[in-house]
């Protein structure tokens, strides 16, 4: 009888111990998904419409130079202890080469040509400062990016930048989303608007 208590006492610490991990185990699976569900994950969306067509196109051929860092650039923010990323890189750069076809004769991405292209002037794109604010029931995102432009025998050279704002007054998803899309669209617009006003600026001495 004595053997056969003690093995019904070590089967029960077994079971107990065997509860304690599983009980660990949910413990760190919802951590983890609670880790997970702590992130929200904005990529802007702009539509091309939103670019106005010139009357005439300012009469240059630009080649664009992204560096290589500017396609991955995220910001990061946070709102009521929860993290917020903004991928502004990707949704540049599928607006930008729309943007500048809009505006110029023609542009080209660097990548796309051959070794020696045909071009009046380098734009290169650089993100610069971004800022988020937050007041009672709003948050709010601020980009700023910046085109320095050097004309193909770099004797000009000038540089212009523009701002974008979008405010989100839920704490959703779809609100945080519709802010990031605001924003850039107002980035883009707000860019063509600063480029085209520079249009002397292009003039050339052949």
């Amino acid at each position: 009888m004595c053997q056969k208590t003690k093995t019904v006492y070590r089967s029960s610490e077994q079971d107990w111990q065997t509860m304690i991990r599983k009980s660990a185990q949910i413990i760190l699976l919802i951590l983890a998904a609670s880790a997970l569900g702590c992130t929200f994950h904005i990529q802007p969306v702009v539509s091309e419409k939103v670019f106005a067509n010139p009357p005439e196109r300012i009469a240059a051929n630009v080649l664009l130079k992204v560096p290589d860092d500017f396609w991955e650039f995220e910001y990061v923010a946070s709102y009521e202890g929860r993290e917020i990323r903004y991928f502004l890189g990707r949704s540049a750069w599928e607006n930008i080469p729309a943007l500048f076809r809009a505006m110029f004769s023609s542009a080209s991405m660097a990548d796309d040509v051959g070794e020696n292209p045909k071009y009046d002037w380098i734009a290169t794109l650089r993100w610069g400062q971004q800022n988020s604010y937050v007041r009672p029931f709003v948050f709010g995102i601020e980009t700023n990016l910046q085109v320095d432009f050097v004309s193909y025998d770099s004797k000009k050279s000038f540089s212009t930048s523009a701002k974008g704002k979008g405010e989100a007054h839920a704490y959703t998803q779809s609100s945080l989303q519709s802010a990031g899309d605001d924003g850039m669209r107002e980035l883009m617009i707000n860019l063509q608007e600063r480029i085209l006003s520079k249009e002397q600026l292009f003039v050339l001495e052949k």
